[in-house]
């Protein structure tokens, strides 16, 4: 007699025992898949570009004719010139900022020439920034691995910004003299006794 009570060789004894033997392939199978390491990842493709400052430099377009040149060892010398310019712009800048702002505040003219003079660079940090700025300028661009197509730009992109705002600057205190004169005739005709 068989532990499940049923008779050996009948039709509900050979059931019985295909059910156990198809559980215990089943269980068979389930342990082997978790003994089985899964397989591999498939490989990672190689990056477009190795860093952040590579993908800038590739969206550099350069322009007809021109192909991207190799990286240039940038040196001190390829920004003496642009540097005192660069740092005359922005001392520019901020003296422009800090007076408009002065004057849009109608602060006598005295005080608006005094906080003009306050926001001049002192002439120590002005000469300063203007000879150390090209070492470190090179080095960043090194750094950064920028290509010598590029250096077109960094020669004459500050000198035209500087004329541009000095262009500006001029304009606006020509229309502001303008303005003050219009003034000044308007007051002096308006103490002439009539006639």
């Amino acid at each position: 007699m068989r532990a499940d009570g049923l008779k050996p060789g009948s039709p509900e004894a050979l059931e019985a025992d295909r059910r156990a033997d198809a559980a215990r392939k089943r269980e068979a199978r389930a342990k082997e898949k978790l003994n089985t390491p899964p397989a591999p990842l498939p490989a990672c493709p190689a990056p477009l570009v190795e860093s952040v400052a590579d993908a800038a430099i590739a969206a550099v377009i350069p322009l007809a004719g021109d192909t991207v040149d190799p990286v240039l060892a940038w040196t001190a010398d390829d920004f003496r010139q642009c540097a005192p310019e660069v740092v005359e712009l922005l001392e520019a800048w901020r003296i422009e900022k800090h007076t408009k702002r002065a004057a849009e505040g109608k602060l006598p003219g005295a005080v608006v020439k005094e906080i003009a003079a306050g926001a001049a660079f002192p002439p120590g940090s002005k000469k300063s920034l203007s000879t150390s700025s090209p070492v470190t300028l090179a080095k960043m661009f090194n750094a950064l691995k920028v290509p010598l197509a590029v250096k077109p730009v960094i020669t004459t992109a500050p000198a035209l910004l500087y004329i541009i705002v000095r262009d500006l600057q001029t304009s606006s205190r020509i229309e502001k003299l303008i303005g003050e004169h219009h003034e000044h005739l308007k007051q002096t005709q308006a103490a002439k006794p009539a006639a």
